[in-house]
């Protein structure tokens, strides 16, 4: 998993794509805007869920940039 893009999503508070697994063994897809990153625990909002969300990061699958539309 690539920590050094999570660190650089919060800095610039960039879109990423996440596949994480959740506690339950659910596999989700999301889009989020990165927040923060603190003992383990990435804070970002959660654009399918519309609400701030913090996500394990031992528990991201896959990370990566969300390419932006260009006009």
């Amino acid at each position: 998993m690539n920590t050094s893009l999570l660190v650089r999503s919060c800095l610039n508070k960039d879109l990423i794509e996440l596949i994480y697994l959740s506690k339950t063994n659910n596999i989700s897809h999301r889009i989020i805007t990165a927040e923060t990153i603190s003992n383990g625990i990435l804070t970002g909002y959660c654009h399918q869920k519309k609400q701030v969300r913090r996500f394990l990061i031992e528990q991201i699958l896959s990370v990566s940039p969300v390419q932006q539309k260009q006009a």
